[in-house]
């Protein structure tokens, strides 16, 4: 469950026993210059406990910035460079909107497509596509335009 408060991302999970708790609720912090669009779960690391990736816009639609962050049930930390080539954008009313995992390029394991392109990031007549394609060892940003 993802609650908004004060412009900052207030998370809650289940604790170790697999029991859904808002006392462990934590902020995932992010700065001045972000704003939240889009969250999603999905275990990166395969460890059984899903780390946290959030789509932000940057300076109020003028781009975007992906974050990945790890949960361990007591704090987080921001993760993305480990995980992704390249994880940002500016442009002029250029921003993504939500994002989606599954297996994109049907090559056997779990893209993250970008969905809801707007400003310069819209090309193509509408039909840009933008995906960060899972290198095994990266995600690394592929688009078609």
């Amino acid at each position: 469950m993802v609650r908004f408060i004060f412009g900052k991302q207030r998370v809650f999970t289940k604790n170790k026993e697999g029991v859904f708790d808002r006392q462990i609720g934590f902020n995932i912090q992010t700065d001045n210059t972000l704003q939240f669009l889009d969250i999603d779960f999905f275990d990166f690391d395969e460890d059984g406990i899903k780390e946290i990736l959030v789509m932000n816009n940057k300076h109020t639609y003028n781009g975007y910035y992906l974050k990945l962050y790890k949960f361990n049930f007591e704090s987080y930390s921001d993760i993305t460079g480990s995980y992704f080539d390249e994880t940002q954008y500016d442009g002029e009313n250029s921003w993504i909107k939500w994002l989606h995992i599954f297996d994109y390029d049907r090559d056997g394991d779990l893209d993250i497509l970008a969905d809801g392109l707007f400003g310069d990031l819209n090309k193509n007549n509408g039909n840009g596509i933008i995906y960060w394609k899972n290198t095994g060892e990266k995600f690394v940003r592929t688009s078609n335009f």
